[in-house]
């Protein structure tokens, strides 16, 4: 028993007592109850008994659980014959709860919680996942399989589905599992389940790749704008998302001044600079002339760029003198030229 500095609503006492078996908050004057079960963290609000409601067991929490204090509903002490009985269905009750799917299902469940904290994730991812771990359980996709690998590669489809930007390196980094059985066991799920992921999110690669190299919102907002056109252009289609979020934020970065390199930008994603490279060059191409004239890296594959003679004066840092004035009246030409056409 537990006192407490609250004051009763009915009759004002502040004669308060925690009751720490039942978990009640009881008045000693007038008797009445102000908690119930509030010290059971574990359970649902509404329901005066059960644990809360999860997928993350294989009967989803709904198995009754015996107590570890040998006491009756009045507090006391039971018989040693009974505190005899009731650790023998304690011992019982856990072996069974621990043997076969049960057992699985308690590990998976231990593993998905552990890489959740690592990676950050929601309750509804969480959820997801042990709803798909049981039904790979339920289906003895585990046989032969190890429960890392398993649990691991739900995780990631849970992601998925959630639109959370979690990449499956993440996840297997967080899981301590081998990439190549991760990778494999994922195919299986798919192809036993008939799930269909949907793809990720290219607007979330590119916040989280901002966010990793610590450009400003900005560059964020114009990697999102650059994305948003080149899926109106449908530039996107047949690329990987990773890469082609890793090469938006860099061109973003150099049109709003913040220069990043292709290899800083390619090592946060973990792919090639090349690859970054490559899909920079159909971006410059939804590039306006303006936003190209920010850098000569992108205004040489631009398709409205004046020729030059001399290709060395795009890997110079800053415009030479002479292109940036071919450029210039190049721009004084489109701005009058589109000046008489909105006079027409």
């Amino acid at each position: 028993m537990q006192s407490l500095e609250k004051v009763c609503p009915v009759c004002g006492s502040s004669r308060l007592v925690r009751d720490t078996v039942r978990g009640e908050i009881v008045c000693e004057s007038c008797g009445t109850v102000l908690e119930d079960r509030g010290e059971y963290a574990g359970y649902q609000r509404g329901r005066s008994w059960g644990m809360v409601s999860t997928e993350t067991f294989l009967d989803r929490g709904t198995s009754s659980l015996l107590g570890e204090a040998d006491v009756d509903a009045f507090g006391r002490t039971l018989p040693f014959k009974a505190r005899e009985m009731f650790a023998r269905l304690r011992e019982w009750d856990a072996n069974v709860r621990l043997r076969g799917p049960s057992k699985a299902m308690y590990d998976g469940a231990i593993i998905i919680s552990s890489v959740a904290n690592n990676l950050s994730l929601g309750e509804g991812v969480v959820e997801e996942a042990g709803n798909l771990f049981r039904r790979c359980i339920e289906a003895k996709l585990s046989r032969g399989r190890k429960l890392r690998d398993l649990a691991a590669a739900c995780v990631y489809i849970a992601c998925r589905e959630y639109g959370v930007h979690r990449t499956l390196d993440d996840v297997i980094e967080a899981a301590g599992a081998r990439g190549k059985d991760v990778r494999k066991v994922y195919r299986i799920i798919l192809w036993s389940t008939g799930k269909r992921v949907p793809a990720q999110s290219i607007e979330a690669a590119a916040s989280r790749i901002c966010s990793s190299l610590g450009l400003s919102e900005r560059v964020r907002r114009k990697a999102v704008e650059i994305i948003g056109r080149a899926k109106e252009k449908r530039v996107v289609g047949g690329r990987s998302p990773v890469c082609f979020a890793a090469a938006a934020v860099y061109v973003a970065s150099l049109v709003m001044g913040e220069n990043v390199t292709e290899v800083a930008v390619a090592d946060v994603v973990q792919i090639s600079p090349m690859s970054v490279r490559n899909i920079r060059k159909k971006i410059v191409e939804i590039l306006t002339l303006e936003e190209a004239l920010t850098s000569p890296a992108l205004l040489r594959y631009h398709p409205e760029c004046p020729p030059v003679d001399d290709p060395n004066l795009f890997r110079e840092r800053k415009f030479p003198r002479k292109l940036k004035r071919q450029v210039s009246l190049l721009l004084e030409a489109v701005k009058a030229q589109s000046a008489a056409g909105e006079k027409v």
